[in-house]
């Protein structure tokens, strides 16, 4: 065989090999670039607050979200999430009276639990299957449950009261805005389904409306754990 002949076999051959290993190497990291798509999961968990806690009294909030929005899959281990986040939620709010205002040897605390509609927008960062999230939006409370404590030296005394619309007690609670910072893990146990688990830490604003017989506000910094499921690209 001439050597010319070598020559362009040889060639023909290196191109063949780089056309292939560039092909190979293109299609891999297609394969390897995180999917976007669309998320849908539920959450549910509760929180407590760490700025207001009177006579062992503290506030735990619970809630139960739908989340739904796009998941943008930015390189191999990076996607950032937006959500709009939709479902139900309590607060809670305190009023303490001395006994220098009651003379029964004691003091009263008056709790009102809030039964709220949630609605707000997040954003997250993926890292692989951990992500942090920012977000905030409102609370928009329908009912409240009160409940009135009597402490008198180690006894305490409850009275509760019905379930109240709000609008029916004067409360002019009509907005209610929170912030919240989220660290979560995801566990896939499939392409597109992952159980949650993680951290959330909300603060909830004094909006300055109170009721002048309860006079409270479910305003403070909340931390607590969640849980949830979620169908979103892996």
């Amino acid at each position: 065989m001439k050597i010319k002949n070598i020559k362009i076999i040889t060639l023909s051959l290196l191109f063949l090999m780089a056309f292939t290993l560039t092909s190979y190497s293109q299609e891999a990291t297609k394969k390897e670039n995180r999917k976007s798509g669309f998320v849908f999961g539920v959450v549910g968990g509760s929180t407590f607050n760490v700025t207001d806690v009177q006579d062992d009294f503290y506030s735990m909030n619970f809630y139960s979200t739908i989340q739904t929005g796009y998941l943008f899959g930015l390189s191999r281990h990076i996607a950032s999430t937006f959500l709009l986040d939709l479902g139900y939620s309590t607060s809670s709010s305190f009023k303490s009276v001395d006994d220098d205002d009651l003379d029964i040897g004691g003091s009263i605390i008056n709790k009102v639990n809030y039964h709220n509609f949630q609605l707000g927008i997040s954003q997250s960062i993926n890292f692989g299957n951990f992500s942090i999230g920012i977000g905030g939006g409102a609370k928009f409370p329908l009912a409240a449950y009160k409940t009135t404590t009597v402490l008198s030296g180690d006894n305490h005394s409850d009275s509760d009261s019905a379930i109240i619309f709000v609008n029916k007690m004067g409360v002019n609670y009509s907005i209610v805005p929170y912030a919240k910072a989220t660290l979560d893990y995801s566990l896939f146990i499939d392409t597109r389904t992952a159980i949650t688990l993680g951290l959330n830490f909300e603060y909830i604003f004094d909006t300055g409306n109170r009721h002048s017989i309860y006079n409270g506000n479910p305003e403070g910094f909340y931390i607590g754990g969640q849980m949830g499921i979620k169908l979103a690209p892996r």
